[in-house]
């Protein structure tokens, strides 16, 4: 399967449509559900950086706040430890 939605393929495939390449976040509950099971386990996807540049926290509105803050309760434990918010 092949799709710009990483969410869309792992219930795609927790459907039993196929295989898919997911990230952990976005398989992990299905594995630990029994719905999927990894096929090339000692493969994995390339990693992926996301910035969030803005000017300053100082006048900052409060949309862009909640949406990092979203952002970054919505990354899994491994990628929560790498994140990290700089202001330039």
């Amino acid at each position: 399967l092949a799709a710009n939605s990483p969410d869309l393929l792992a219930r795609i495939a927790c459907a039993g449509a196929g295989i898919a390449a997911s990230s952990d976040l976005f398989a992990e509950r299905g594995v630990e559900k029994g719905e999927l099971v990894r096929v090339l386990p000692d493969w994995s996807l390339p990693e992926v950086t996301g910035w969030a540049v803005f000017p300053g926290r100082r006048l900052m509105p409060a949309k862009t706040r909640v949406f990092l803050d979203m952002m970054e309760e919505s990354c899994c434990q491994e990628a929560r430890k790498k994140l990290r918010i700089d202001v330039l």
